[in-house]
């Protein structure tokens, strides 16, 4: 993903609330993360507060819920990611997916394994990459999320530009198009494709 820029015109995205498919567990975490999702989708989390991931750590800490800890760290590295490097990323991800086992947050696992997946293909580990894109698309497609979807597939198709094998690239970009259309989500996204 390191040679895609995203470059987008968000006019259309930032119209739109973003849905929030995490299970509830505690409303002041959860009104934060809502924060942080809505960032994501209009493609602003360089906005994000990093206050607010204080606070999010400390909601953790002191309810002394796990799932809650994995979420707050989910949450950092989806909006702090492009400016750490994909091993820390990756300790951390893997640190919030070893902390999800409950199928109750089987949505936060798919969003876990998306961003590992990333940070994989990042270091160029694309098996991994294969692997864990293939365990979350069913989630996302379980929860109808189409922007997690969207970007799901457009992973995939960049992996497959990685590795060379670009019979597919097309099939998933149009997966990636038709999914973003059904999120509200600008197309342009898909750009470079």
């Amino acid at each position: 993903m390191a040679m895609v820029i995203w470059l987008l015109s968000w006019s259309s995205a930032a119209a739109q609330t973003a849905p929030y498919f995490f299970a509830p567990i505690d409303q002041t975490f959860d009104s934060i993360a809502r924060i942080f999702n809505q960032l994501d989708f209009d493609n602003e989390r360089q906005r994000a507060d990093s206050a607010l991931f204080g606070r999010l750590d400390q909601i953790a800490r002191s309810t002394k819920n796990g799932q809650l800890e994995a979420r707050s760290r989910y949450w950092r590295v989806r909006m702090t990611q492009m400016n750490t490097p994909p091993p820390q990323c990756i300790g951390q991800l893997e640190h919030a997916l070893a902390l999800t086992k409950d199928s109750r947050y089987d949505y936060d696992r798919a969003c876990i394994m998306y961003q590992l997946a990333g940070n994989y293909e990042r270091m160029g580990q694309y098996m991994k990459t294969y692997l864990l894109l293939g365990k979350a698309i069913p989630l996302f497609e379980k929860y109808d999320d189409h922007y997690f979807l969207g970007n799901a597939y457009l992973l995939m198709g960049q992996l497959f530009l990685d590795i060379d094998y670009r019979e597919p690239v097309a099939e998933q970009i149009e997966l990636s198009r038709k999914s973003y259309e059904r999120a509200g989500y600008p197309l342009n996204r898909i750009y470079f494709f």
